[in-house]
């Protein structure tokens, strides 16, 4: 799910979550599919942050995520927690008869309704919570390759103004490889989604087909991100970690800024 933010510090929030929603997205062809997980009933998600204490880095848990999953390996429940293991959020997910996600809502520790997405005829509509009456954020719409592949995705405001567009290419073998994100908000600017690059990402696999790294290669940032990803005999992920790129004494020194971990019980 894509969110409007309002500040710097938002925008860098919003690319690090961006990230892990898009990647959901690319790797289940469709987007009613929402990555389909078969086999496995929980995933259980660290997220560590890195913290330099006398020149060394140091790992500081910094969120917990459990997933549930039916049988058919789609998602039924998303719950997020704090670092002490209180609850933040939660989501629930709805299905049609031909098992696509038509509905994905939203609520808070106290288990107040927050908002939620409404999937229909390959498009997505973000509601917010306001004043206790859903009001339209963004619009979504999707385009696929004749492989059933996402090709593009269109983001929109209230008033069906194209805000963003993101494009995805493929090798041979339907693998992404290259991910460009046109227009969006750089900083307090908004880019023109039509010609004004904001990121782009490329990604390497192994033999087994496994997405290995993925690099960020932006133009409108002082830096640059690498994620580097490990598996195990199941061919699920099993760790994350981001590091990012800082000017030191003249050169680029790669440095650790996340890691995280996936744990999984099995049907």
């Amino acid at each position: 799910m894509i969110i409007g933010y309002k500040s710097i510090k938002e925008s860098f929030l919003f690319i690090i979550f961006l990230f892990f929603i898009t990647s959901l997205i690319y790797s289940s062809g469709k987007i009613g599919d929402i990555n389909s997980k078969k086999g496995i009933k929980t995933e259980t998600k660290l997220e560590y942050r890195y913290a330099k204490e006398k020149s060394q880095f140091k790992q500081y848990l910094y969120m917990k995520m459990v997933t549930d999953y039916n049988e058919n390996g789609k998602k039924i429940k998303h719950a997020r927690y704090g670092p002490d293991d209180s609850l933040i959020e939660t989501y629930f997910f709805k299905y049609d008869f031909e098992k696509n996600i038509i509905e994905q809502t939203k609520f808070d520790s106290k288990g107040d309704y927050k908002g939620k997405d409404i999937f229909k005829n390959e498009s997505k509509l973000e509601l917010n919570e306001d004043h206790f009456d859903d009001v339209l954020d963004w619009k979504y719409s999707y385009k696929y390759d004749s492989n059933n592949k996402l090709v593009e995705q269109l983001r929109y405001d209230m008033n069906d103004n194209l805000k963003q567009r993101d494009v995805y290419k493929y090798d041979a073998k339907g693998n992404l490889v290259e991910e460009l994100w046109l227009g969006g908000l750089q900083g307090y600017v908004n880019l023109d989604p039509n010609s004004e690059l904001m990121d782009r990402y490329v990604y390497k696999y192994d033999l087994k087909g496994n997405n290995i790294e993925k690099t960020r290669k932006s133009p409108k940032q002082h830096f640059n991100w690498r994620y580097t990803y490990q598996y195990n005999n199941q061919n699920n992920i099993i760790e994350i970690i981001i590091y990012e790129y800082e000017l030191r004494f003249g050169e680029l020194e790669e440095v650790p800024t996340s890691k995280t971990t996936f744990d999984y019980i099995y049907f």
